[in-house]
């Protein structure tokens, strides 16, 4: 062979005999293996010297054309190569075509693997979105907005920044299923849901809690501020008529800021409280609560009593 085995025409026209796919560029890329880089990689310490670096089975070739074996030797003086092998050794060929059919077939099943990984990950995000999420409004659930409100408390702990929280109830809503139906009725919650989420900012967020009960959470925000929000929320649902019903429908909303100290249930305890004198003073109205940790500490002593 040629010093580098990339010139040696004498061995391309012998490799072309013998089966093995060769190109003008050289033989060197079609030691499949050993690979062609390995082996000059071997020190030399007598470049006078005959030495054998090799010494098996040979498959030469590519993936793409095919691949052929040979049983022999590699031998190398200097930068001189020599090639001695017997071709057509029945076993080795047929190893060797396994060898490059396993290959393929590992490669086709590993990019299986990773679509179907991809597909497993979709799959378990879709699911773990659709356990957070409303599937009639497509907002939030009761579930989600705990986990969060937890979070954005002890943000509101850290920082001292404000929250407000509120419950809404869709006033009359047994009425609307009984009058018109519960299909209806669905159509009654999405439209407030959409409506509500339509007004409010990318922050804050919108839950329905359960039935026709939705909450709202407006991180930095004092509860004058929430108040007047959800005035404006009220009002643009009092003049929106529900296709199909020909009239528009009311919600009651209570409201309360949040005091250092305080946990989710108490501001859920007082938004409800708020809720229950908005409905007191006839519905369709905001009704803005104070919270008392006092009061709150009190009642939790006297049920642990």
């Amino acid at each position: 062979m040629s010093q580098n085995l990339s010139r040696g025409s004498d061995t391309l026209d012998l490799l072309r005999q013998a089966g093995i796919p060769a190109r003008e560029e050289g033989v060197g890329p079609l030691f499949i293996a050993p690979q062609f880089q390995d082996l000059t990689a071997i020190d030399d310490q007598d470049e006078e010297r005959v030495q054998c670096i090799f010494s098996g089975i040979l498959n030469l070739g590519s993936y793409r054309h095919g691949a052929r074996s040979l049983h022999g030797s590699v031998y190398r003086r200097g930068g001189e190569y020599l090639l001695v092998g017997e071709y057509d050794i029945a076993e080795y060929e047929a190893l060797a075509a396994r060898t490059l059919q396993l290959n393929t077939e590992m490669a086709r099943r590993e990019r299986e693997v990773k679509r179907l990984n991809r597909r497993l990950r979709q799959s378990e995000q879709a699911l773990l979105e659709a356990s957070l999420t409303d599937h009639l409004t497509q907002l939030k659930n009761r579930r989600f907005f705990l986990q969060r409100a937890e979070q954005e408390l002890a943000h509101c702990e850290r920082t001292g920044q404000p929250l407000a929280l509120a419950l809404c109830d869709l006033d009359h809503f047994k009425q609307v299923n009984d009058t018109f139906g519960h299909e209806m009725g669905d159509r009654v919650l999405v439209g407030f849901a959409e409506l509500a989420q339509g007004m409010i900012r990318k922050d804050d967020l919108l839950a329905r809690y359960g039935g026709e009960e939705f909450v709202l959470m407006l991180p930095g925000v004092s509860v004058g501020q929430a108040r007047h929000q959800l005035e404006r929320i009220r009002a643009r649902l009092d003049v929106t008529p529900v296709e199909g019903m020909g009239r528009a429908v009311t919600a009651s909303f209570g409201v309360v800021g949040w005091v250092a100290g305080c946990a989710i249930d108490q501001l859920l305890r007082s938004a409800d409280q708020g809720l229950y004198l908005a409905k007191e003073r006839g519905r369709n109205c905001v009704v803005e609560m104070e919270l008392d940790l006092r009061c709150s500490v009190e009642e939790a002593n006297a049920r642990g009593g």
